[in-house]
């Protein structure tokens, strides 16, 4: 980076305090920062130009220095052929946002969204070798590659009884020079057991061909048909294929290619479409069970391990990719019939009406992934931003238990970061509000910053009044708040800031 300067007289020469961070120097003649600085760091510096009349002005920049840029993702959970995939890259380090790009080449009818999500419905089962590059928003940008990774797209399993998906035959005479028939899954993936296509032909049959699929410009075989007799004990009346194994039948339409369109049975009742039966069966992804561990500090989560709330109605709710499950109070949550792919855990101690996180409140969140099999994962958390001062030890207080309000004047509000999430920035508001209740006054706000202290002033309150403090922290990665927490709960109820 280069320091620039308009205006003065002569050559110039810059000076900076306090000193950069280790590792980078300030060229005084040219204003050039140069090097490789040592470590991640967030300050605040004075610039300073004079000219060769002495002359100085002066400007306060930010210097950021952001880890360097790495892919985090080092696998992809499976795929299933047929069914809808979605899987995020991670990265850690660099200057959000991060965007996305594939160097290689994801499954078919997959795509990498700039964003870095791979999603889409592979209609086969293959295995693709995957690298992709991350890159992020400096200027000049940082990139890094991932290493190659092979994306499985697995076969789907086939269950239950063959049923008929599409039948447009009749009882009626017929003729021969069927036109081909479309039939459609209505929204779902099958396992194709059967075609049968009819050739009565005169009541002379057919020698058996082949009988394909049309998908999406796409030919499904053809397979070789076997024959069978029909109406009549025709002989080879009846035509089916493939005859052994299963197809995937992804969601769509489908037209059925006979190889034999002239000796094809129809009639108009048919519309002029030979007639054909389509028998499925249905296909499942496979599914596995994830066991969470819950812990708090270490220790197993139960009801006598969540943190004393000064008696406020405090729920703990644990959530799968944002679905509330059944938490019973054990250490323990099971949950069956994952397919493979990405899952994120949550854990978290909130007032029950408002849904808010809270002071000495806890929270975490943990993604895992489910890829070929049961899993165990461990969700150890911990206290969310816990409000260090003005200290939150008051007593609870309601509508017909007004605090005795403040007395003495706080200086400071400050709070424990979240350390489990990269790169959150802090906002807080303050506000005043009275003990019955209606509008709150704003008092004071700052941030978004990744500070977590602030110097106020606070008048003190009357004896009818307190004041509140609500403290975000929001994450630029998962573009997201991820935390909450306030000094006021639900039905006016709140902590008085003592000193």
């Amino acid at each position: 980076a280069t320091l620039s300067s308009s205006g003065g007289s002569g050559a110039t020469s810059w000076t900076v305090t306090p000193p950069l961070p280790a590792g980078l120097t300030l060229n005084g003649a040219t204003g050039s920062i140069t090097g490789t600085p040592g470590q991640v760091s967030l300050g605040n510096f004075t610039f300073t130009v004079t000219d060769s009349l002495g002359t100085s002005k002066s400007t306060s920049l930010s210097v950021r220095i952001y880890a360097p840029l790495t892919v985090a993702t080092s696998s992809f959970p499976n795929a299933t052929q047929g069914f809808a995939y979605s899987t995020a890259l991670a990265s850690t380090g660099g200057l959000a946002p991060i965007h996305w790009s594939v160097l290689t080449s994801v499954p078919d009818d997959m795509t990498l969204s700039d964003g870095g999500t791979i999603s889409g419905v592979c209609p086969f089962t293959e295995t693709p070798v995957v690298r992709v590059r991350a890159t992020d928003s400096s200027n000049p940008p940082q990139v890094a590659d991932s290493a190659f990774m092979p994306l499985v797209v697995q076969s789907a399993s086939c269950t239950g009884n063959a049923f008929e998906l599409f039948n447009n035959s009749n009882t009626f005479a017929v003729q021969n020079g069927g036109s081909q028939p479309t039939f459609s899954t209505n929204g779902q993936t099958y396992c194709l057991d059967s075609i049968v296509t009819y050739h009565w032909n005169s009541g002379a049959g057919a020698t058996p061909g082949t009988i394909g699929l049309l998908f999406n410009n796409r030919t499904m075989g053809p397979w070789n048909a076997t024959g069978s007799p029909g109406q009549g004990n025709v002989p080879n009346a009846n035509w089916s294929a493939p005859g052994s194994g299963y197809q995937i039948v992804l969601n769509g339409s489908y037209k059925v290619i006979d190889s034999d369109p002239g000796t094809w049975s129809q009639n108009p009742s048919s519309n002029g479409v030979g007639f054909t039966h389509v028998w499925v069966r249905t296909a499942i992804a496979p599914t596995h069970t994830a066991t969470l561990h819950l812990k708090y500090d270490g220790k197993a989560l139960t009801p006598t391990t969540t943190p004393d709330m000064f008696g406020v109605n405090i729920g703990t709710n644990v959530y799968l990719n944002n679905s509330q499950l059944v938490w019973n109070g054990n250490d323990t949550v099971t949950v069956s019939g994952l397919v493979d792919g990405q899952y994120t855990v949550e854990v978290a101690s909130r007032e029950g009406a408002t849904q808010k996180y809270l002071p000495g409140g806890f929270w975490k969140q943990v993604t895992f992934t489910v890829a070929g099999g049961d899993i165990n994962a461990d969700v150890d958390e911990h206290r969310l931003i816990h409000v260090t001062a003005p200290a939150d030890n008051a007593t609870t207080f309601g509508a017909n238990n007004c605090p005795p309000g403040l007395t003495l004047t706080p200086t400071a509000v400050s709070w424990d970061p979240i350390v489990d999430v990269p790169n959150v920035t802090y906002s807080y508001t303050v506000y005043r509000r009275s003990c019955s209740g209606g509008p709150a006054t704003l008092v004071a706000s700052g941030g978004p910053s990744t500070t977590t202290s602030y110097s106020l002033t606070l008048s003190a309150t009357a004896p009818t009044e307190f004041y509140g403090i609500v403290v975000t922290a929001f994450s630029p990665r998962s573009n997201r708040q991820v935390g909450e927490i306030m000094t006021v709960g639900s039905n006016w109820y709140g902590w008085e800031l003592q000193f």
